[in-house]
């Protein structure tokens, strides 16, 4: 599933910025920020003076967003926020991109985005995603520098999310949604409290929040986007529209994640040999299920090519088998294939590799980032040792394994996803589902040693290590 941008383009963009810009006034919004002398706690390097967000969708489901931030620097190291990158892929086309420095003394500056460098530095081995860096001249002491940039496209999902809180002081955020005529929407406040919108006039609505607190970043801490003040809103047409586009609660999400991967999910002969000569002396279903997806976690290569809707949409089994390598939903859809050769139930199950941002009052797609498998266990069926079994009144008992993690073995769960929330995507409905935290005693190292102690005084034995857990 879609990644984070890596840092490697940085240096060519700030070598890149050594060129000459154009002197010209900045927009009259940044002078407006300008103005304002807010600068938050006595220590911070720069303060948000303005941010804001406009989202336009139209009748077709296409979504245009504009985007504008203002900051003061107010110390040394503030100079990172004269930095700008903007990702944007095959369904988010980048219209428009500028920015401007207001320095302390002289005249604006201008930053093109002719002046952009583009760069492809991410986690999979092909991506279409892209990421534009401007970096703005003069961001010293006492200068305001701001940027606007416009994207484009035709989501998957109907969905956005506004960050209002950051690692500085804001002092005033406002995010802007104007959808058509029929069309409804839901937000919901995420670690802030519920802020009713300054006006909603006909198809337009408006909320803004004002001075609002940083967020220390500390060694160790939870991800950002688990502690951060943000309000998530899904905006869609009426039911049965020619428009009608994206689920809208947990249920939906996954029907809609079922439909669109398990025509990947179909065996080959190929395959279906491969199952019998992995379980031809297994003598249980815990076996077969060992056996498989020891091969799938191990044998099969991690390797990520995604490319628009394969960002969601896994490849077909019979191509996964065939070169031996694929992402984290590719593995899971060729576990499933091979489990079902077995004759084993089996889902898959949207992820989160970090804890705490999967928010159970809003559904979201957007919120995962990783696929594992959900194993239908047998009823009867003993799951003693097996510590990653939940139980769900919809789906009954599942046995929750992750074949991207190469050294885990079956019943045991990653340190990252223990405690956090999956989206089991049944055909019918999805259900999430909390999963458990393992007991400390699962992770854990074990050491035996033998030795002799000789007439001279030499010491002479063996020390053999067993480890436990992820």
């Amino acid at each position: 599933m879609p990644n984070t941008i890596k840092t490697a383009g940085i240096c060519a963009a700030v070598a890149f910025a050594l060129a000459p810009h154009a002197r010209a006034d900045a927009p009259g919004w940044m002078h407006d920020a300008a103005r304002d002398t807010a600068t938050g706690a006595a220590e911070a390097s720069a303060v948000i003076l303005y941010d804001e967000q406009q989202v336009l969708v139209k009748d077709n489901g296409e979504v245009e967003t504009m985007y504008r931030r203002a900051y003061r620097i107010l110390r040394p190291n503030g100079r990172e926020y004269g930095h700008v990158a903007v990702s944007f892929d095959g369904q988010s086309k980048l219209t428009y991109l500028k920015a401007w420095c207001i320095p302390k003394d002289g005249k604006d500056y201008e930053v093109k985005e002719k002046d952009a460098v583009e760069v492809n530095f991410h986690d999979e081995f092909y991506s279409d995603l892209r990421t534009k860096v401007l970096d703005i001249p003069a961001a010293t002491p006492g200068s305001v520098v701001g940027y606007e940039y416009v994207q484009k496209g035709r989501p998957f999902i109907l969905q956005d999310e506004w960050w209002f809180q950051a690692p500085v002081f804001v002092r005033k955020s406002r995010f802007t949604l104007t959808i058509p005529n029929g069309w409804e929407f839901n937000n919901y406040w995420i670690h802030h409290s519920e802020e009713k919108p300054v006006s909603a006039a006909g198809t337009q609505t408006v909320w803004e929040v004002e001075n609002i607190a940083p967020i220390k970043e500390e060694r160790d801490m939870p991800p950002m986007r688990a502690v951060i003040g943000r309000m998530a809103v899904t905006y869609h047409p009426p039911k049965g529209t020619a428009t009608a586009i994206g689920p809208v609660n947990w249920q939906e999400i996954g029907t809609w994640y079922s439909q669109l991967a398990s025509p990947s999910a179909q065996p080959t002969p190929e395959i279906a040999q491969k199952v019998k000569e992995l379980t031809a002396n297994a003598k249980s279903w815990r076996e077969k299920v060992t056996a498989l997806a020891g091969y799938v976690q191990s044998g099969v290569r991690y390797v990520a090519i995604e490319i628009g809707i394969g960002g969601f949409q896994p490849h077909t089994a019979a191509d996964i088998y065939r070169h031996q390598y694929g992402d984290c939903k590719d593995k899971a859809t060729l576990l499933r294939v091979m489990l079902h050769e077995a004759g084993i139930d089996s889902f898959y199950a949207l992820a989160q590799t970090e804890r705490g941002i999967v928010t159970p009052e809003f559904a979201s797609a957007m919120t995962f980032n990783h696929a594992i498998v959900a194993i239908r266990v047998p009823n009867g069926e003993s799951t003693q040792g097996l510590f990653s079994t939940v139980e769900n009144a919809k789906l009954g008992k599942l046995l929750m394994f992750d074949p991207t993690a190469t050294y885990t073995p079956v019943g045991y769960l990653p340190a990252p996803l223990q405690e956090n929330y999956v989206l089991v995507a049944a055909p019918d409905g999805g259900e999430l589902v909390k999963l458990p935290l393992l007991p400390a005693e699962t992770n854990k190292l074990e050491r035996k040693a033998k030795f002799e102690l000789a007439a001279d005084g030499s010491l002479i034995g063996t020390v053999d290590e067993t480890r436990y857990g992820s």
